[in-house]
């Protein structure tokens, strides 16, 4: 089911750094079951941050795309304004949401996965069923779609992991 996990595991939990780029807090350490519910918790981090950068490649390609498009008048493809203006607006939504990925991740990229999802459908009843760029479409909807459950499981290893901080700590007081 999972890759082998070692029986400790080092895991850096929001470290702050300090002006020279020195770590201040020390690595959390867990062991046994614990290191097997942190490693999957990084596993889980590695993925969002999949989604966090596909959200910023799909604002970079819309915002650099709507520029292209809205002084292209001379081959007859220029965009119109409202069109430069609703593009900018997308392009910081999902900016937003690559930004709170990091802290919010379900509320963030399940907006970002709803808006997009949204958008396809707009386009579909609009201009009917094309095939033009479907590949593309269905790998941003996966990536984000796989984004949202590693967010969920995150959150739930996250809560494991702090109830069983807690009772360590309860454990080591009552001795």
């Amino acid at each position: 089911m999972y890759p082998y996990v070692p029986p400790v595991f080092c895991m850096d939990d929001n470290q702050i750094l300090d002006e020279d780029n020195k770590n201040t807090e020390p690595k959390k350490l867990y062991e046994g079951k614990m290191a097997a519910l942190a490693y999957r918790l990084e596993e889980a981090e590695a993925k969002i941050k999949v989604a966090q950068n596909m959200l910023y490649t799909l604002s970079a390609f819309i915002g650099i795309l709507s520029l292209l498009l809205s002084f292209a008048k001379g081959i007859g493809v220029a965009m119109d304004r409202y069109t430069f203006i609703f593009n900018v607006m997308l392009v910081t939504v999902f900016t937003v949401c690559g930004f709170f990925t990091k802290k919010h991740p379900i509320p963030s990229i399940s907006t970002a996965l709803g808006i997009y999802l949204l958008l396809q459908a707009l386009d579909m009843i609009a201009n009917g069923f094309t095939i033009n760029g479907i590949a593309w479409k269905f790998v941003i909807i996966f990536i984000l779609g796989i984004g949202l459950i590693y967010a969920f499981q995150a959150v739930k290893l996250r809560q494991q992991l702090e109830q069983a901080d807690l009772e360590e700590l309860l454990s080591n007081q009552r001795k």
